[in-house]
């Protein structure tokens, strides 16, 4: 079975064992690469997926797609030294440094240090990067209702 950006339990466990914790590593795999992208460029994001592959097949001793993110020991060496060149061309550039922080701190990590849901990794950028804090179990505040319209002349006669 080959899944594209699996966290490192389905190595040890069957699929129907999926859970929102495994959706958070996925997640860390696309934001990873996407923060690849954004920097270094399609070429980057070739060469972030031979250097993981590679060291992937390195550590596994089997071949490895461009999908690994982790070897045994957790996440991939590759993995942050990729992240560091991105931030190194960008040094001024809190969001990408934010993403880059909240993608190796919350998202790809052994399952015990992974965060456990989405709130929790919003809640952790919201710190990083300032904005409004959702407590657990409230829903994101809704727009401001548009004002009502003013009423017409006509409504302001008496009738007859």
């Amino acid at each position: 079975m080959k899944l594209s950006g699996h966290e490192p339990e389905v190595e040890t466990t069957l699929p129907s064992s999926y859970d929102k914790e495994g959706d958070i590593w996925s997640m860390g795999c696309v934001f990873s690469e996407m923060l690849v992208r954004s920097s270094l460029g399609q070429e980057g994001v070739e060469r972030y997926r031979e250097a993981r592959a590679a060291q992937h097949r390195d550590e596994f001793n089997r071949p490895a797609g461009p999908q690994a993110f982790h070897a045994l020991g957790g996440r991939l060496q590759c993995v942050e030294q990729f992240h560091a060149e991105v931030l190194a061309r960008h040094p001024d550039d809190d969001v990408l440094r934010a993403v880059s922080e909240v993608v190796l701190d919350f998202m790809l990590q052994p399952l015990e240090e992974r965060a456990k849901d989405a709130l929790a990794i919003r809640q952790d950028w919201i710190s990083r990067v300032g904005g409004e804090s959702i407590a657990p179990g409230k829903t994101t505040p809704a727009a401001p209702s548009p004002p009502s319209p003013a009423p017409s002349p006509s409504a302001a006669l008496p009738r007859q």
